[in-house]
């Protein structure tokens, strides 16, 4: 049988690279890992399809939810009681942390049939979760007394603020006019309008006008690959 104090400090060390490593450094892995992974095998277009549903965080947080349970399990046999509620908290954490991704691997892949659909607050947490997984820092705003930005993101240390509209009929002149006002609040370095529909023309020559950046129906199914 193990030593059981190699067993706890094994644990303990898991938990801390887990904790730091993918706290810090969220999009690290999805970002490089991953995107290289689809550029080599681009070429052939089932290995193409299967990276596109790969996610090595999952799999890690699987091997940690295995892993501690099994280490779990023996604290339990041998009457360690702290032991083992320690290991079932982290298999906790590592489980609601799996459902988290799983959700997020939804609307990652999600037609714009169903982001048609979506409500307005909904639309900006699919936004939030799709420039994540572009690699931006992202802060979701507060839903009412947001200035003129749902949301706010950081690159290359530059900030944009992005004033999000889920609409049926085309964005007019009034989004824009709320985002270019945004500016000065966040002391951001630029400004963007998405959305799933288009825009009136009278929209287009004041953004251009303020060098608003505009993402309409073609230019979201481009940048994120939507079907």
């Amino acid at each position: 049988m193990p030593n059981r104090h190699f067993l706890r400090s094994d644990i303990f060390t898991f938990a801390m690279v887990y904790s730091f490593y993918f706290r810090l450094f969220p999009n690290e892995l999805n970002s490089k890992i991953v995107y290289t992974l689809r550029y080599h095998f681009k070429c052939v277009r089932k290995a193409k399809d299967k990276m596109r549903y790969f996610d090595i965080k999952k799999w890690l947080w699987l091997a940690g939810v295995l892993y501690t349970f099994l280490q779990g399990y023996t604290f339990y046999t041998r009457r360690e009681g702290e032991a083992a509620v320690g290991c079932a908290l982290f298999c906790a954490i590592c489980i609601y942390q799996f459902i988290r991704r799983l959700c997020t691997l939804y609307y990652l892949h999600m037609t714009m049939k169903r982001i048609d659909k979506l409500s307005g607050r909904a639309f900006e947490r699919y936004l939030t979760i799709q420039f994540r997984h572009l690699g931006y820092r992202v802060k979701l705003t507060s839903y009412s007394h947001d200035y003129g930005a749902d949301l706010v993101l950081r690159k290359w240390g530059k900030k944009t603020v992005v004033q999000a509209k889920r609409y049926e009929r085309n964005v007019g002149i009034a989004a824009v006019q709320e985002v270019v006002g945004s500016i000065a609040y966040y002391k951001a370095d630029n400004a963007m309008v998405v959305t799933n529909s288009n825009f009136t023309k009278s929209a287009r020559n004041l953004a251009h006008r303020n060098e608003v950046e505009l993402w309409g129906r073609k230019e979201i199914q481009k940048k994120f690959h939507i079907k």
